[in-house]
């Protein structure tokens, strides 16, 4: 095969339940060009490999896939591992618990990427599949779109199996193997070198609640997010609007976090308030108030 346009960067872990509807949704696309399906697995222990092997053997396009089966490493440290394994000028996303629904998907988007130099991202509609039910469409607009930088920092917007963005520009800090998430802080780094296109056409099913992240409970949740913050408010201060963006959510974060573990130890009678500032504790006092009589 000749040197692909795109590449598919596929990461598995335990997911033999899906990882056929998954391999066989990219292996169905319907392109002008070449291209790839970087397929890396964590050190699988369930048979997900397997099932990919004989995909790879079987399916008249398995000769697309390069299988990178290896021993586990985690979500970030494989991913680091995996980029250059892709040798397209696109990487277009889609995790093993995912798939694609329209065989047109990568020919839009590398086209559209292809006929606008100064996009770094194009992504898409999406369903949001529930126990193999729809729940709903993600995002729900229904128009084309373009954002920006300053937009995305004021949170995500996009699915993962819905994006692809030009490798060129995927230049990743070396704090990024500390970060809690691996999608939204690479959005950041490659929307940094130039806009972002929404396309208001249907084209993934992504699972929900089979992900790490979906998979935490609220506060662990935010203290991802929180530390998320600190990381990219490190990357991004020369940023003037970004940083204040980042720097608020951040705080947003924190007050939550502190709310919640306030009403636990309160609960406990374990809180000690000689700890907590006046005006913290009257900020949470004013908070629960608020939400009784919401109620």
């Amino acid at each position: 095969m000749t040197k692909p346009l795109v590449s598919v960067c596929t990461l598995t872990y335990n997911q033999k339940d899906y990882i056929k509807q998954t391999v066989e949704s990219l292996l169905m696309q319907e392109t002008s060009f070449e291209y790839e399906v970087v397929i890396s697995d964590d050190g699988s222990t369930d048979g997900t490999v397997e099932i990919i092997e004989d995909i790879i053997k079987n399916h008249e396009n398995g000769h697309r896939i390069r299988l990178l089966a290896h021993a586990n490493m985690g979500v970030l440290p494989n991913y680091i591992y995996t980029f250059p394994q892709c040798q397209g000028k696109y990487i277009a996303f889609c995790e093993g618990d995912d798939y694609w629904t329209d065989p047109k998907k990568l020919e839009i988007q590398a086209r559209f990427l292809e006929e606008n130099p100064d996009f770094s991202i194009c992504f898409h509609q999406v369903d949001r599949i529930l126990d193999d039910k729809v729940i709903g469409p993600a995002p729900k607009e229904n128009v084309e779109a373009v954002y920006t930088l300053s937009d995305l920092s004021k949170g995500s917007m996009m699915y993962t199996p819905s994006v692809m963005m030009r490798a060129e520009h995927m230049n990743l800090p070396d704090w990024y193997v500390e970060s809690p998430l691996f999608d939204y802080p690479l959005q950041m780094m490659v929307a940094r070198k130039g806009k972002i296109k929404y396309l208001p056409i249907n084209m993934a099913d992504y699972r929900v609640g089979t992900g790490i992240w979906t998979t935490d409970n609220g506060t662990a949740q935010m203290k991802k997010l929180e530390k998320l913050m600190s990381l990219l408010q490190r990357e991004f201060a020369g940023y003037d609007e970004v940083y204040e963006t980042l720097t608020r959510r951040k705080n947003e974060y924190t007050f939550v976090i502190i709310e919640h573990e306030f009403y636990i130890r309160l609960y406990n009678q374990t809180i000690d308030f000689s700890k907590i500032s006046f005006s913290t504790t009257l900020k949470l006092v004013v908070n629960k108030l608020k939400s009784k009589l919401l109620k």
